[in-house]
């Protein structure tokens, strides 16, 4: 008898010994944890499984040769890509299950042990990536209103963090030369307010090192100060609209409230929203109306202006407690 092992594409050998059969559910879970690669891999098809392995690697290059990729495509768009690509891996293992004939003797590879722990590198590949690189992130406020409203999925650069920051907890702390890149003004960030606090909040930094922030009612003017003496920064806005149905969401209660303006700062220019009433009673400045931002800080503000609870009202961010830029 011939005893050659099972090769991908052919009808393969008869076993009279036997193998157990393969579980469609099993190749199901190891495309779905491992990519189809992984799936291919346990029904005996090895060199179609390169090919998904090789997409995949030409995606995470490609993306991670240059994160602001992301910027040409809308967040859905890619989880709509990343999904049919899975579906077809999914129908193409079904494909290949059905083809298996009874009693068809398979490679030494397609075995569930020697599959498995290509899953586990997988799975701890994109924990790594998550840690150290980029991390989507979900809304949980309207506090960067008009930009963001709540449940919008975000992507976080993480590669400059001082941070080692995965699922909610902070796993390391390794500060660098890198992490004050992140400290401009205009930048939008994921952050701690705390390393003892390790919710997430998502702000934009108005203030940096050296910077004094003097507030009048919505108005509020920046002078920096370095060696080289003090300078003005350039602050200002501009109304937008006044008319309420153009900045009309049902996340946002007190729409009819709202005034839609154009801040800049410097040279960057983003859209933010005042109430035109002005903040709730209860809240009160922590530093009165003027804060100076020490080395190694940040001061950070939502572009919703009168529903974010931010620097104003917590004092500085820490350099180190930024979790990454959003993209």
């Amino acid at each position: 008898m011939d005893n050659s092992y099972y090769q991908p594409g052919q009808a393969g050998t008869v076993n009279t010994s036997s193998q157990p059969p393969k579980s469609f559910i099993l190749a199901l879970i190891f495309c779905i944890l491992g990519t189809p690669f992984c799936g291919m891999l346990y029904l005996g098809r090895f060199k179609r499984g390169l090919v998904y392995l090789a997409f995949v690697l030409l995606a995470i290059s490609t993306f991670y040769a240059d994160l602001k990729i992301i910027e040409k495509f809308s967040v859905e768009s890619i989880w709509l890509i990343q999904l049919i690509i899975l579906l077809v891996g999914i129908f193409d293992c079904w494909r290949c299950y059905k083809q298996i004939k009874p009693h068809t003797l398979m490679p030494l590879y397609s075995r569930w042990y020697v599959v498995l722990p290509y899953v586990f590198g997988y799975i701890i590949g994109i924990n790594l990536v998550k840690s150290f690189l980029v991390e989507t992130y979900q809304v949980s406020s309207v506090n960067m209103a008009p930009n963001y409203y709540r449940n919008d999925i975000l992507y976080v650069d993480k590669r400059k963090s001082a941070l080692t920051y995965l699922n909610g907890n902070v796993l390391y702390i390794n500060e660098n030369s890198a992490m004050y890149e992140m400290a401009k003004r205009g930048n939008t960030v994921l952050y701690l307010k705390s390393i003892d606090s390790p919710q997430a909040f998502q702000g934009r930094i108005i203030g940096v090192p050296g910077d004094t922030l003097h507030f009048t009612g919505h108005s509020f003017e920046i002078t920096h100060c370095n060696e080289q003496g003090c300078n003005e920064v350039v602050v200002g806005r501009q109304l937008l609209n006044n008319q309420h149905h153009l900045i009309e969401n049902e996340q946002l209660a007190n729409s009819d409230e709202l005034l839609l303006y154009e801040q800049k700062i410097e040279n960057v220019t983003f859209n933010i929203l005042h109430n035109q009433n002005g903040f709730s009673e209860s809240c009160q400045l922590v530093d009165g109306n003027t804060f100076q931002v020490l080395p190694d800080q940040v001061f950070i503000m939502g572009d919703n202006r009168d529903n974010s609870y931010d620097s104003r009202f917590f004092g500085m961010v820490s350099i180190s407690n930024i979790i990454g830029e959003v993209l």
